[in-house]
């Protein structure tokens, strides 16, 4: 007759807190060599620094978001294991990260820049708890300092506006008036094609992006969030200026293929200088919610054109152009009264 499976619990009482295993075997010995091993792993885990778990989540994490938010968490990441890298896990308190929290805000960092800091190590928790490292999050709890500022989202200067207005026969000035004009993320107009843009009914299909990636470059059919599969007006600046008859990539400099990465850089670099532009890529985006925000667009319009995940995020940008607007006034008054 076949031996019958035994299962027994195993329970580790490690630094105050209790872990428990169940272990399966036949034999008593088989038991006594099992729970040896239980209790080791679950000693060595209960060692980790938050480095080692971090760089677990990350090859963990990687498998199931895109590229780009990859490289939106590079930094933050970098920034933490600097921070919290050569840390015991389990003793990293809520006390101790709002605390880098408040420092990061003390020290005029972006609330923005703050939030993915805060994003990236909720993740890293998250995934320790999945992983039975430690038994909750000390993130959850944590706030956004209110001290953080909001950053400067600064606009393209008027020198800079007709740069571009002066460069609409080569293909970076073509760049710039379709950001402008658009509203487009960088990676949304690089995997632009010919065939995306509908001349008869004067509208552009955003349905992919182009990511950069180890030196190579693909086109995704995925975005950054299912608000970015969109459909944005032509309008008609841009149109008198887009060749009717093209096909394939709008932004190529070699066998029609889409640009790499060092191809991108060096030329956007190169016509910034020459042409004197001083703005970047982000900057004309925000131009054009500004145009947006001058033709008083309803704010749940420009969050389909622009493709916002979420209203707070067109609000918060229809904000800072109001609160713009009204230091711009504040300024010109007080010249006008100096001068008076």
């Amino acid at each position: 007759m076949p031996k019958k499976r035994k299962y027994s619990k195993v329970t580790v009482v490690i630094d105050g807190v209790t872990y428990r295993r169940t272990v399966a075997y036949y034999t008593l010995d088989e038991f006594a060599e099992k729970k040896a091993k239980v209790i080791a792993e679950l000693q060595r885990q209960a060692m980790k620094n938050f480095s080692a778990v971090a760089d677990e989540w990350e090859e963990y994490h990687s498998q199931s978001i895109q590229t780009y938010t990859q490289v939106c968490y590079q930094a933050p990441l970098k920034d933490l294991k600097n921070e919290f890298g050569d840390c015991i896990l389990k003793e990293i308190t809520s006390m101790n990260f709002q605390l880098f929290l408040e420092r990061m805000a003390a020290q005029s960092y972006a609330k923005q820049t703050i939030r993915l800091r805060k994003i990236v190590m909720k993740q890293v928790f998250d995934f320790a708890i999945l992983q039975g490292y430690v038994d909750f999050n000390p993130v959850s709890v944590c706030k956004i300092p209110k001290k953080a500022t909001s950053g400067k989202r600064s606009l393209p200067t008027d020198d800079d506006i007709n740069i571009i207005k002066n460069h609409t026969d080569d293909m970076w000035g073509l760049y710039c008036n379709l950001l402008m004009y658009t509203g487009l993320r960088r990676e949304e107009a690089l995997a632009l094609t010919y065939e995306d843009i509908d001349f008869e009914n004067e509208v552009i299909h955003i349905t992919k992006s182009l990511i950069f990636e180890n030196g190579k470059s693909y086109v995704r059919d995925s975005l950054k969030s299912a608000a970015g599969r969109r459909t944005v007006p032509l309008l008609k600046p841009l149109k008198n200026i887009l060749d009717k008859d093209g096909t394939g990539y709008l932004f190529t400099v070699k066998d029609g293929n889409p640009l790499v990465k060092w191809e991108f850089d060096k030329g956007f670099s190169r016509f910034r200088e020459e042409s004197g532009l001083s703005c970047t890529s982000h900057q004309l985006r925000h131009y054009f919610a500004t145009l947006c925000f001058d033709a008083n667009l309803d704010e749940k319009d420009v969050q389909d054109i622009m493709g916002h995940s979420k209203i707070s995020l067109t609000k918060e940008v229809y904000t800072h152009i109001r609160e713009e607007r009204r230091s711009k006034t504040a300024r010109q008054l007080n010249s006008y009264l100096r001068q008076a």
